[in-house]
C-alpha cells in the first residue's frame, strides 16, 4: 500500500471506530446482545488503526533514511 492508500482506509476506519462506539452508546441500553458485538468491532477497528499507523510512521522513517 503506499501512502495516500493507507491514509485513505486510515480515514475510514476512524469513521468507522466513531460509528461502533456511538452505535454502543445506542443499542446497548435497548439490547444487550449488542454491547459483545460492538466490542468486537472496536477492538478489531483500534487494532486496524494501529497497524495502518505503523505503516505509515514505516514510510516516513524510510523517507528520511
Amino acid at each position: 500500500m503506499n501512502e495516500g492508500q493507507i491514509e485513505h482506509e486510515l480515514k475510514r476506519k476512524k469513521a468507522d471506530l466513531a460509528f461502533w462506539t456511538e452505535h454502543k452508546k445506542e443499542r446497548v441500553t435497548r439490547q444487550g446482545g449488542m454491547k459483545d458485538v460492538c466490542d468486537m468491532q472496536i477492538g478489531a477497528t483500534r487494532e486496524r488503526i494501529g497497524c495502518l499507523k505503523r505503516m505509515l510512521f514505516a514510510i516516513h522513517c524510510n523517507e528520511q533514511v
